[in-house]
């Protein structure tokens, strides 16, 4: 899953596999798992914490490719349960050979060929972009951020675990 030259940086074929990994794989249901289910990622989830300003039962950390230890995303659980995972794919000037703008169209490429349309697919006059497919229970998020630094994010979540949480700091109680 991973491009050893430069940490956080993939191909649009790798993001994709990652993506069908998530969603094709199930989400682990204990914090005991979730160390295999990175490494079937090629991630690795380094520890977490409480989140600033929420429920001692939300925690999140840092994921760094399994060889490195440059961050490339972010993970959160809720109650020992993972809920999501952020990954950065590209910031600048990591690679000017690749405008976030190819990668951003790439992904969305081949995601809308794997998984159809998408449920929402925006583009701001600014060039920000963003995109949602619900896939088996996963929620894929696709962005394109163009103020500095420029970065591609993939945001894959649990739904029902997503809701729970939602629903939990709507109402206060997280």
């Amino acid at each position: 899953m991973e491009d050893k030259d430069n940490a956080g940086e993939r191909a649009p074929e790798q993001v994709l596999a990652l993506i069908t990994l998530v969603e094709s794989s199930g989400w682990p249901t204990t914090e005991a798992e979730q160390d295999n289910y990175f490494q079937m990622l090629g991630l690795r989830q380094l520890p977490g914490a409480p989140q600033k300003g929420a429920s001692p039962a939300v925690v999140g950390g840092v994921i760094t490719d399994s060889a490195s230890t440059t961050p490339v995303g972010s993970w959160m659980t809720h109650e020992g349960e993972l809920v999501g995972i952020s990954l950065f794919l590209q910031q600048e000037p990591r690679s000017p050979a690749t405008p976030p703008f190819d990668l951003f169209d790439s992904i969305h490429s081949l995601i809308r060929a794997k998984f159809g349309e998408p449920l929402d697919d925006s583009v701001q006059p600014a060039g920000n972009a963003s995109a949602l497919w619900k896939v088996n229970g996963t929620g894929i998020e696709l962005y394109r951020h163009v103020n500095p630094p420029i970065a591609v994010q993939v945001g894959l979540n649990n739904l029902e675990r997503t809701s729970a949480v939602e629903r939990l700091a709507a109402t206060g109680s997280l």
